[in-house]
Formats: C-alpha cells, structure tokens, sequence
C-alpha cells in the first residue's frame, strides 16, 4: 500500500511539473485569431454557445434566464431615457449586449454599454475601450466571474466606470479609479439610492428603476 501510495504521488508531482513547464503553456488567442476561428466556423458566430475573448483566453458565456434578460432590458430602457437627449443629439450611444474591443487580446460583450458616437463614426468597427463612458454587468450566476475576472480586464483597459447589477443580494456595485489590473474604489449602492454616470455628473439615476 505504501508503494502505491508513493507512486500516486510521485505521478501527481510530475503531473504539477508537466502543467508548469515551458512545454505546457497556454495559447493566447488576439482578436485577429479570435475573429479567425468564428470566420472558420470554429467558433459560433451566433446562436450557442456565445463566448467572449478576455485577456487572450476564450469563454462560454452563461445561458441567459429570465431574471437576466428583464432586467438588462428595463435598464435599458432607463438609460435610453435619461440620456434621450444626448442620444438624440448622436453624442452617445447605447449598447446592449455587444462587442467591445478593449485590449489587443480582448473583446467581450458587456450587458450594456454606453460608449461616445458621432455622425462621422466608422460603423464597420465596433466599440473602443477610449469610447466607453460606462460599462454595466446584470449579475446572477456570473457575480463573482463580473467581479474578480471582468472587473481585472475592465480596468486593465483603463474603463473608468464599470457597474454590476447584483442580482442577487439587490444592490448595485461601483467600481472606479481603475490602476493597473484592480479597482481602487468600489461602494455598494441599494435601490434607495442615486448615482450619476461619471461622464455626466449631473444627471442622477435613481437605482430603484436599476433594483426590483
């Protein structure tokens, strides 16, 4: 027994070895190879499974549920209101659920997000981390994914003002002051609550219209 015991362990050792020497890495994948693969048919182009490229490595996005999709749609709709004006002037624009390219080696697909538009904008490309005002996650499943990975890649690209709707416990988590690949600050907001968008400090949202 003793033998065998020591020859698990002695495999398991050199199983360690193996994951962590220079003949084990992992590829990372830029967007040129990401777009590749969905070109190629290698990777869906729509439909299931969707995936987003963040910090070079691929993901499969989680199904989306109810609770998910009515609350990205209603704010939406809030934010499509509040800034109507802006929007109308082709200031902004709103987008849900789509592309935005941050870093060379990634490109994920926010729930929402609020990026600077004009009439002159090269609609072939999709969205820039130096175009994006304000990045929001609806969160139930994904919550620690949206905090601790995307929150990384969010301030990696230098995105100032990066919200998740926490679904499950209802309230709203801010993160700003982004340095390096961490948030320096973060506050938790409830639905009594009001904030305003970095980009446009007078304009207050009240979160009740965010939290249900």
């Amino acid at each position: 027994m003793d033998t065998l015991v020591a020859q698990s362990e002695t495999m398991q050792t050199l199983r360690h070895e193996a994951l962590n020497s220079e003949y084990a890495k992992r590829w990372r994948f830029s967007v040129e190879d990401y777009y590749r693969m969905a070109h190629t048919g290698i990777l869906p182009q729509h439909g299931t499974p969707r995936t987003e490229l963040l910090d070079g490595e691929i993901f499969t996005m989680s199904p989306l549920g109810g609770p998910h999709i009515w609350a990205v749609s209603r704010i939406s709709q809030v934010l499509s209101r509040t800034f109507a004006a802006q929007i109308d002037a082709e200031e902004i624009m709103l987008v849900s659920q789509a592309a935005v390219r941050l870093l060379s080696d990634s490109e994920p697909e926010p729930d929402i997000a609020l990026v600077r538009y004009s009439p002159e904008q090269d609609e072939s490309l999709v969205p820039l981390a130096s175009d994006v005002l304000l990045l929001i996650e609806v969160a139930d499943s994904s919550l620690q994914f949206d905090r601790m990975k995307k929150a990384q890649m969010y301030a990696k690209a230098g995105i100032p003002d990066y919200w998740i709707v926490n679904l499950n416990d209802k309230v709203l988590e801010v993160h700003r002051k982004p340095l390096g690949s961490r948030y320096n600050e973060i506050t938790t907001l409830r639905n009594t609550d009001t904030l305003a968008p970095l980009a446009f400090p007078e304009i207050s949202i009240a979160l009740s219209s965010f939290l249900r």
